[in-house]
């Protein structure tokens, strides 16, 4: 495993439209950049539900610190977001895991509260360095708020999730249109690095159009190739496991799909294959 030599970048995974898969794509995303690289990679689950954390096979309680801890002190001590990095059962991702009680921050509106997640990971950029994170995945909830804000402030860079239906086109129009507006007015070194279009049937005749669409009004932002549904992605799901442990056809033409992705990511963010 390669050490980082320097303060990892940090991405955070974003949707409008909740079920396309955002999480999934997240947590496999991770474990592709820890296979491909050789580094550590960090989760940070920024939605109440921890569909994340739980989707890395960290059982509800086990971690001693949560985000909202983290939430809690970085305005009242010295802390960062370090202590309450978790390991998990996939080789080489960690996790600081969310819990319910983080929706509690969703009504917090003062300034500085919206910087509590870039505030701690800055505090804490050494440390992650030592630790040999070398990118950190920031899943957030679907939806706008409170959470969406401080995780995109909170981030280098964006990267949207959605589907190939009508209603996923709105969301993923909607969270280009949300980050763009966060980079003029408050972020200004954001960057956007593409729209992941999930669960993608090249039979329904609907799924190609609405790609069409996105790459009409998107251009290049849209990344290919277009990732299919396969039933080894539920089962990983429902294992708790990455999808590269699904040794079968379905699950290796995933893995093949997600790992451009990943490798177009992790060249983003500037990481080396070993």
């Amino acid at each position: 495993m390669a050490l980082a030599l320097r303060a990892p970048r940090r991405v955070a995974v974003i949707a409008r439209k909740g079920g396309v898969g955002k999480t999934t794509t997240t947590v496999q995303l991770a474990m592709a950049l820890a296979v491909i690289y050789q580094i550590r990679v960090l989760v940070v689950d920024h939605d109440p539900q921890g569909n994340a954390t739980a989707r890395l096979g960290v059982k509800e309680g086990e971690p001693a610190r949560t985000l909202n801890d983290v939430y809690t002190w970085v305005l009242s001590s010295e802390h960062g977001i370090a202590p309450a990095i978790h390991p998990t059962p996939w080789p080489g991702v960690y996790v600081v895991a969310a819990e319910e009680s983080l929706k509690s921050r969703e009504p917090e509106g003062e300034h500085l509260v919206h910087h509590r997640l870039r505030l701690a990971f800055e505090r804490s950029d050494a440390e992650l360095a030592e630790l040999g994170i070398g990118a950190v995945l920031i899943d957030t909830p679907p939806g706008t708020g409170a959470l969406l804000l401080n995780a995109i402030l909170g981030a280098h860079a964006v990267v949207v999730v959605t589907d190939p239906e009508p209603d996923g086109l709105t969301g993923a129009h909607k969270a280009v249109q949300a980050a763009q507006s966060i980079k003029a007015t408050q972020h200004p070194d954001l960057e956007l690095l593409g729209i992941i279009v999930n669960r993608f049937d090249p039979a329904i005749g609907e799924h190609g159009r609405c790609c069409a669409d996105l790459v009409a009004a998107h251009g290049d932002l849209v990344w290919t190739p277009w990732v299919s549904e396969r039933a080894s992605v539920k089962t990983a799901r429902g294992l708790k496991r990455p999808v590269q442990e699904i040794r079968d056809n379905g699950g290796r033409a995933y893995v093949r799909q997600l790992n451009n992705h990943a490798r177009r990511l992790g060249a983003a963010l500037g990481l080396k294959e070993s």
